[in-house]
């Protein structure tokens, strides 16, 4: 692959990441638009091969893309599961240090 392609790549991938934490925080803000900003999140992510990360995985549910706002939150030595509220079911994350309880308040 050519070296001014990788940079243009890069630059989009950039692009799309800032683009997905705007429409996050717009999900969050408006309510009735947040399962269509949740589909143009994954479609951003796969057409860019992007990995989200923890705390944004951790404010929607991978069944249903649903936001998790006041779901069931479940704190158990080195698990966090979090309980939809919509379609009740568990998803589930490991922590690797302390930095992941910080941000399980932010949901």
């Amino acid at each position: 692959m050519n070296v001014k392609n990788m940079k243009l790549k890069e630059i989009a991938n950039k692009i799309a990441k800032q683009r997905i934490i705007e429409l996050i925080n717009n999900a969050e803000n408006l309510p009735e638009y947040e399962n269509y900003y949740i589909d143009l999140i994954m479609k951003l992510k796969s057409t860019h091969k992007i990995k989200l990360e923890w705390p944004i995985r951790m404010k929607f549910c991978k069944h249903c893309r649903h936001l998790h706002k006041n779901s069931r939150i479940r704190i158990k030595n080195k698990k966090i599961s979090i309980i939809c509220n919509k379609c009740s079911k568990k998803t589930e994350f490991f922590k690797k240090s302390n930095k992941l309880l910080n941000g399980v308040s932010e949901i």
